[in-house]
């Protein structure tokens, strides 16, 4: 989501401030703000590793620098949800976390659902540590979680089934690892002998039924029916379970691979398998295997000699139930998620030195007696009147003479709406296409076209954005424009294209 994220940024600092509130100048403000802004993809493209730039965002580099209570919250469909894991293990008591089945956008209104009272928690939160009044919110457990129930995939959740959780410590010492060793294309606890090498070639499609990142509750932005690309992998997949069972917090696989070129990748799934076939993406975890031990200091590979990783999967709370079974998908490629590596490349899996690793949960009594959420409200001032409300889609189109394969993902973000209080009316689109042949991790592509509107009584200012990234063995290239708009006539217009050398390990 890189291209698409740093598109929409641009759209966003394209338009004008508000006449109403930055007075008689607001245009040759607006014009000096487009004049002086450049790409955000430039910045992080220069930056290929956790170099500076990105270790002065991060809180995780000194959690002690942190002295407020912090409550995070975060949902399972939201790609920051891993922060919550982090700030409750970091920080302890007082500080919370929260986790929803939500996707990034606030849990009083939301898909998927169940919706809370959010506006309510946080008032409780702050009530408690700026008033000192007695809401007997810190006397909660230091993580709550929404443990999901399986349901048949789709790209469309509107809720999930599953009931809250709850952790006094975190990590808890409740949670017992279960160790599933890796045979020939099985999953168990003793696979028995007969655990060959087994290899998986670069199929660049796998991944395009896997979702977005970041879903924002547009539609079709969730994984669906996961056996294309299970098909597309490397899976062992488990007899059906005797017994159900409940995961809450991160998966790992551990993993001796070899690798026939320098630069690789790994995606890591875990699924859901149903009596009817059916597999439901339970979570994930993607590495670039030149930064198996750092970051900071990728280690490009050395072809066929076994190497070991250790691959923590993407956090979560997940009950499987007795009759399905586990699945553990191995690939090379997950497109669009990760730019794909210069080269095609076969992996080879140890399964005798192999295995993964869940995070099992016995449920507890004291679940039944969480205190319940508040039901969700609006806060006053904030009326929306949708002008013309849009839908997002999610296709797929493949050219087979070519082979080239699209996913068009437009992200629709509501249309056009006017903030009843402010009179403003405001508008937002973007869509983007990724674009690829397999076979040829060279010919990836990203397009991006983005538009944001803002304007009042007549009047009606739009930028538009128009961004392409594609690749050779040895260089990022991406070319930008940008043109805004004022009452239909164009006021500016401009260009860039930006190159900068693929790091070595990427």
């Amino acid at each position: 989501e890189m291209l698409s994220w740093a598109a929409s940024m641009l759209s966003f600092n394209a338009i004008p401030p508000d006449p109403a509130v930055a007075g008689p100048e607001w245009r040759e403000m607006w014009l000096e703000r487009i004049d002086g802004v450049d790409p955000y993809e430039h910045e992080w493209l220069r930056h290929q590793r956790r170099d500076d730039y990105w270790k002065q965002g991060s809180v995780c580099e000194d959690l002690s620098a942190i002295t407020c209570p912090v409550y995070a919250i975060g949902g399972w469909a939201d790609g920051y949800s891993e922060a919550v894991f982090r700030l409750a293990e970091g920080l302890g008591a007082p500080s919370k976390g929260l986790l929803g089945p939500w996707s990034h956008a606030f849990p009083d209104d939301v898909e998927p659902g169940p919706a809370i009272g959010f506006l309510q928690e946080c008032l409780r939160w702050w009530d408690r540590w700026l008033k000192d009044a007695e809401t007997g919110i810190d006397d909660e457990p230091i993580l709550r979680a929404w443990m999901q129930e399986p349901v048949t995939p789709s790209a469309r959740q509107v809720e999930r089934p599953g009931r809250w959780v709850a952790e006094e410590r975190w990590p808890s010492p409740e949670i017992e690892d279960r160790r599933l060793g890796l045979g020939d294309g099985t999953l168990a606890e003793d696979p028995g002998p007969g655990r060959p090498r087994l290899e998986i070639g670069t199929d660049l499609l796998c991944g395009l039924d896997g979702g977005v990142w970041c879903a924002d509750g547009t539609l079709g932005e969730g994984a669906v029916d996961q056996r294309a690309d299970d098909g597309r992998a490397l899976c062992f997949t488990s007899a059906p379970l005797e017994e159900r069972i409940e995961l809450l917090g991160n998966a790992r696989v551990e993993l001796v691979l070899e690798s026939d070129r320098r630069v690789a990748q790994l995606a890591a799934r875990l699924c859901d398998v149903a009596p009817d076939g059916t597999s439901l993406l339970v979570t994930r975890g993607v590495l670039n295997l030149t930064h198996r031990n750092s970051h900071e200091h990728p280690e490009p590979l050395e072809p066929g000699a076994p190497t070991r990783v250790s691959l923590e999967l993407d956090g979560i709370a997940q009950a499987i139930p007795a009759g399905h079974r586990i699945r553990l998908a191995l690939s090379p490629a997950y497109w669009p998620w990760l730019w794909p590596a210069p080269e095609p490349v076969t992996l080879a899996v140890h399964t005798a030195d192999s295995a993964l690793v869940l995070p099992v949960r016995p449920p507890r009594p004291d679940d039944e007696r969480l205190r319940p959420f508040d039901e969700p409200e609006q806060a006053p001032g904030l009326e929306e009147e949708k002008l013309d409300p849009v839908e997002g889609s999610r296709t797929i189109t493949r050219d087979f003479a070519t082979g080239r394969t699209e996913l068009i993902f437009d992200w629709a973000a509501g249309g056009r709406v006017r903030l009843v209080v402010a009179g403003l009316q405001t508008g937002y689109w973007t869509t983007t296409t990724y674009s690829i042949v397999p076979g040829d991790p060279l010919s990836a592509e990203v397009r991006c076209e983005a538009a944001t509107e803002l304007g009042r009584d007549g009047w009606l200012t739009r930028a538009e954005i128009s961004s392409v990234m594609t690749c050779d063995a040895a260089r990022f290239m991406v070319r930008t424009e940008l043109e805004a708009f004022e009452n239909g006539e164009r006021v500016r217009r401009r260009e860039w294209d930006f190159e900068t050398p693929r790091e070595d390990g990427v």
